[in-house]
C-alpha cells in the first residue's frame, strides 16, 4: 500500500508522485520556535496541518529519499492522498536507493 503526493502552488502543480511510502513535513506551531514533524504512512487518519517553512521529505517505494523546500502553507491527508498547498516549492535533491 502507498500513498500518492501532489504539491501545488499558486502557479499550478509542482509535484504529483505515487508510490510514496512515507511524507514527513514540518509544522507550523506558534508555540515552538521550530515546530515539530508530522509523518504521512499509508493508513493514516484524514488530518490537516499547518506547515512552517521548510523541507518536505518523502520517499518511494523504491527507497529514493526526495527532499522539497515549502514556503509554508497547509497539507492534508485523505484517503492515501496527500496534497500539500503552499506558496512556493523547490525539488531540491532526489537520492537513489
Amino acid at each position: 500500500m502507498s500513498l500518492n503526493l501532489v504539491v501545488v502552488t499558486p502557479n499550478g502543480r509542482v509535484l504529483a508522485e505515487s508510490g510514496v511510502a512515507k511524507v514527513i513535513v514540518r509544522r507550523f506551531e506558534e508555540r515552538f520556535s521550530r515546530g515539530g514533524q508530522v509523518v504521512f504512512l499509508p493508513m493514516h487518519g484524514s488530518e490537516t496541518v499547518h506547515l512552517g517553512d521548510g523541507p518536505l521529505v518523502y520517499v518511494t517505494d523504491r527507497g529514493d529519499e526526495v527532499r522539497v523546500e515549502l514556503g509554508g502553507g497547509f497539507a492534508e491527508i485523505e484517503q492515501g492522498v496527500v496534497t500539500v498547498l503552499t506558496p512556493s516549492a523547490k525539488v531540491v535533491s532526489r537520492v537513489g536507493a
